[in-house]
This record gives C-alpha cells, sequence and structure tokens, in this order.
C-alpha cells in the first residue's frame, strides 16, 4: 500500500540531505582565510507563509464540510471510519494552522501540516473510492441516493488538500534551506 505522507517525509529528507551535500562550500587553502559566504536562499516571507497557511485553512474547513455532506454515502461504504479519520485530521490541521498563525513559522510546524494535508488527501482518495463503490450499486432514480456526487466532491476535497500541500512543500523546503545555510554560515564563523 502506497503511503503517502511516508513518501513526502521521505522526498523532503532526500532533497534536504541533497541540497546540504551539493551546495558548494568554499574551503579555504593551507594559506588563506575562511570568507564566510553571505548568498544566503531565498526564505520565504511570513507573508508568503500566511497566505499558503490561509489558503490551508480554507481548503481545511471545506475538507471537514465535505466528510459532513457525505456522511449518508460514507455510512452505506464497506469500510468505516472515513468521516472520524477526517474530523481528527481536521481537527490536527486546524490546530497546526493556528499555532503558525499565533507564533509565526517554524520548519516544524511546516512539516507536520504538510504530513497532516498528505494524510488528509490520502483519507480523502481511500473514502471516495469507497464511495464509488456505493454509488455503483444505488438507483439513480432515487433522488435521496447521492453516491455520485458525493464520490466526486470527496475525490475534490482530496485533490484540495494535495494541491495546497504541494505549494506548502516549496515553500517548506526554501524554509529549510535558508535555516540550514544559516546555521552552517554561523557554524563556520565560530570555528574561525
Amino acid at each position: 500500500m502506497f503511503n503517502l505522507s511516508g513518501f513526502v517525509i521521505t522526498a523532503l529528507l532526500v532533497t534536504v540531505a541533497a541540497t546540504a551535500q551539493t551546495t558548494p562550500q568554499k574551503r579555504a587553502g593551507h594559506d588563506q582565510q575562511t570568507a564566510p559566504t553571505t548568498e544566503l536562499p531565498s526564505m520565504p516571507s511570513e507573508a508568503e507563509i500566511g497566505e499558503l497557511v490561509n489558503k490551508a485553512s480554507e481548503c481545511v474547513e471545506t475538507y471537514r464540510r465535505t466528510f459532513k455532506n457525505t456522511k449518508p454515502s460514507l455510512d452505506k461504504a464497506p469500510t468505516p471510519g472515513f468521516d472520524r479519520s477526517a474530523a481528527t485530521l481536521a481537527d490536527q490541521a486546524a490546530s497546526v494552522i493556528a499555532a503558525v498563525k499565533k507564533n509565526g513559522s517554524t520548519a516544524v510546524a511546516l512539516v507536520s501540516l504538510l504530513t497532516i494535508l498528505d494524510d488528509m488527501s490520502l483519507n480523502a482518495q481511500k473514502a471516495s473510492a469507497a464511495v464509488m463503490l456505493v454509488a455503483m450499486r444505488e438507483d439513480r432514480a432515487d433522488r435521496s441516493n447521492h453516491g455520485m456526487q458525493d464520490f466526486q466532491d470527496l475525490a475534490q476535497a482530496g485533490k484540495n488538500c494535495y494541491d495546497i500541500s504541494e505549494l506548502l512543500f516549496h515553500s517548506t523546503i526554501r524554509y529549510i534551506s535558508a535555516e540550514e545555510t544559516a546555521l552552517r554560515v554561523l557554524l563556520d564563523k565560530k570555528s574561525q
């Protein structure tokens, strides 16, 4: 089974490690003084991150509403629990978003939000597949059956979470890269 959150964390770590290993480091020769580099990667501004976090907040609320609206179809699904998982994940995301809005962004908070959004996306995709099975058994002439629409709504909620997490991912990588480079510069200065 493919685990999207594990994939994102692995991709994040591989990218950070690759950046750390491929970032040119100026090493002084035996007769040269080390000149600290002042070129730092572009760190995303708090305004940029704030805008992405606000969009993530909108996605989380839409996700929450979608799962509430599709509960009748989810209750008919052969695999229960997607709505409970959705509520838990939405609460976790809202908590991280509130912390970022209150305290400002950190790499840990951004990676946490990315992981939760990816879990939300995966949960929605599994739920939409389960509801598709419900929709295939429903009589579409009966107006009380909404399986096909619910399938589409759940799939869209998952896609929304995936899309905002992808945008956040790029900013998070820039954030981590800038922090790592700044730390490396400080440590190089201290060791001189």
